[in-house]
């Protein structure tokens, strides 16, 4: 997809590729590195290998955008990082992130090389005002939904309720 984005290779924009390459990886990290080589890439992606803690938050905070394609993510944590860093995401339309779009931190795509191009140009040319609504509207997602915080008497309601039930035998 990257190297079918125009924008992207005319660009001072780079991917950067986090995550361990373990063993069971391996194969599939090979074959991208070939990727990135026969597509003439290697100055516009980099490779970066597991990241944690404030490394991994300063890392979502210097992001323009974050991309999870996937086919088969059930949640991604990534995505919640990511948002509360104020970096809006892509994600696939594979996983449970249709709400990216109607907040509008972000995008919820199909996961071909020609949807993630699009969507790369796209977002290479977006006007700085409207960017900056994305970066806001980011961390506005991850407080209104996973900030405990603000959803705390929904947590005492669940308590509450497991509470009430009637108990059974063994119990």
């Amino acid at each position: 997809a990257f190297s079918i984005s125009n924008d992207f290779l005319n660009s001072d924009f780079y991917l950067v590729i986090l995550g361990d390459y373990e063993q069971r990886y391996l194969t599939y990290y090979e074959y991208l590195l070939d990727l990135v080589e026969k597509n003439g890439l290697y100055k516009k992606i980099e490779f970066r290998g597991y990241v944690s803690g404030m490394e991994k938050e300063k890392l979502f905070a210097e992001s323009y955008f974050t991309f999870l394609p996937s086919q088969t993510e059930n949640f991604g944590n990534v995505v919640i990082e990511s948002l509360n860093q104020a970096t809006p995401v892509v994600a696939s339309k594979k996983t449970p992130w249709e709400i990216l779009k109607k907040a509008e931190c972000g995008f919820w795509i199909d996961n071909t090389s020609d949807e993630i191009a699009k969507i790369i140009d796209h977002i290479i040319c977006l006007p700085q005002q409207d960017y900056l609504q994305y970066r806001k509207k980011s961390v506005q997602l991850v407080d209104k939904y996973f900030n405990i915080n603000n959803r705390i008497q929904e947590w005492i309601e669940v308590y509450n309720n497991l509470e009430k039930k009637p108990k059974t035998c063994g119990n």
